[in-house]
């Protein structure tokens, strides 16, 4: 037993998972609709309202914004954080943050006609201080640290980049001797991590995760590149604007130094944007609203307890683009929730947990398609300190069926289909 590598030292796990946790909600995907097409970058909070990124990403329109020439940035460019993955990989869509009106904090540009690496930044200003929103886990969203003493950085050592590489959710990329070289006069940092476009602007950091640089790009000599930290708060401190992100999270505000007196509910989400947005429209083809299974369970009708949602469930398998049922919610768009039924569908599992569990009994036990519980996916989230129940669900590879009959969705109802409308349909559907 020995130390092979001295340059990775040991890490209390919990501590960094949960940092990585913190950080996950600090980076944001750059969004720039420039010349009819959709071009993506990474930036990361430093601030209550400051995000770092690429100047080289945003050219275009910090050059217009200089030079006063008509723009208008609030249409073309946003910044959306949360963007993430969950554990079945399906994405968030994030909250989208957009440009205060005198945006441009600072900037450093390249000129390059001499040299494509150095110092290539841009220090923005955004509406609504996301670093100080409280999250749905009950965690403020805060900033990353930039540190403004000089520490030793080394060749060998290990570099993660959190990242938004060709605009996809937020990915880590980690190598452990990653770290090839450090130009100085350059101010530029060489590594072997991973990255692909759309990564520019994103944070990169040592296993302790100390911000080391901001990535810029990758070169000819195969290796990637990014900007060193530390020659950015030179040229802060000499341009007077390093109180700006050297500020500190409030005391008062739950963050990961105080994490062990915050409760964070197991997988429970807020309702995202996307999801607010279709509740608001009502019913349609591709959302059903139910406000919860409580009234035949109550009644004692044991066979009834679930079965407007599972034909639901049945009609959206059915359908060619699948859907989503949510439940807990009323017919008028009154947030209910679903919590006053944990008792009355098993007392003896008064929670979600049991909730969740009965839910997904009365499911699999009457959805008649082999393993239904692939073609579902139950989410707790969380509005107005209430639980929600959704259930998103994917279209089937066959036909489904309930008690021997066929449900579809058709509009902003799910109907039986029999007889020649029934063949037809799964001809139609499956075997056309």
């Amino acid at each position: 037993m020995a130390i092979i590598g001295p340059l990775n030292a040991y890490i209390p796990a919990r501590l960094w998972y949960l940092k990585l946790a913190s950080l996950e909600r600090q980076v944001c995907r750059v969004e720039l609709f420039h010349q009819g097409f959709r071009q993506y970058s990474t930036g990361f909070l430093v601030g209550p309202d400051l995000i770092l990124t690429s100047y080289h990403s945003l050219e275009h329109v910090i050059e217009a914004k200089i030079n006063e020439r008509v723009v208008d940035p609030q249409q073309n460019i946003g910044f959306r954080f949360d963007f993430i993955e969950d554990l079945d990989f399906a994405p968030r869509p994030g909250v989208v943050f957009q440009l205060s009106r005198n945006w441009l904090v600072d900037h450093f540009a390249v000129n390059r006609s001499t040299d494509i690496s150095g110092l290539d930044y841009v220090l923005i200003r955004v509406d609504g201080e996301p670093g100080l929103q409280i999250l749905e886990n009950g965690m403020t969203r805060g900033w990353i640290k930039v540190i403004t003493d000089s520490f030793d950085i080394s060749v060998g050592g290990a570099l993660a980049i959190l990242q938004h590489p060709i605009g996809r959710p937020l990915q880590i990329s980690i190598d452990t001797h990653s770290i090839l070289g450090i130009d100085q006069e350059k101010s530029t940092i060489f590594y072997r991590t991973n990255t692909e476009p759309g990564s520019s602007g994103s944070p990169c950091f040592d296993l302790n995760w100390r911000l080391i640089a901001m990535h810029q790009g990758g070169d000819l000599h195969d290796r990637n590149r990014g900007i060193l930290v530390q020659s950015m708060v030179d040229i802060w401190r000499e341009r007077e604007i390093l109180p700006l992100v050297t500020k500190q999270l409030p005391s008062d505000l739950p963050n990961i130094s105080n994490y062990q007196n915050i409760t964070i509910p197991k997988g429970a989400f807020a309702l995202d944007p996307g999801l607010r947005e279709l509740i608001a429209r009502g019913e349609s083809e591709e959302l059903e609203i139910k406000s919860g299974l409580r009234r035949a369970k109550k009644e004692g009708n044991e066979n009834q307890v679930g079965l407007n949602i599972t034909k639901s469930v049945c009609g959206f398998m059915n359908h060619k683009d699948g859907g989503v049922v949510v439940i807990g919610i009323s017919n008028d768009g009154e947030i209910i929730g679903v919590n006053n039924e944990y008792s009355i569908i098993d007392k003896s599992k008064a929670s979600w947990d049991g909730f969740e569990l009965y839910l997904r009994q009365v499911l699999d036990s009457r959805i008649d398609i082999e393993n239904p519980h692939l073609y579902y996916k139950i989410t707790r989230l969380i509005e107005e300190d209430k639980d929600i129940c959704v259930i998103y669900v994917k279209a089937a590879n066959k036909a489904v069926w309930l008690d021997e009959k066929f449900y579809l969705r058709v509009g902003n109802l799910t109907k039986e289909l029999k007889g020649r409308n029934l063949m037809d349909y799964i001809k139609r559907r499956w075997e056309g």
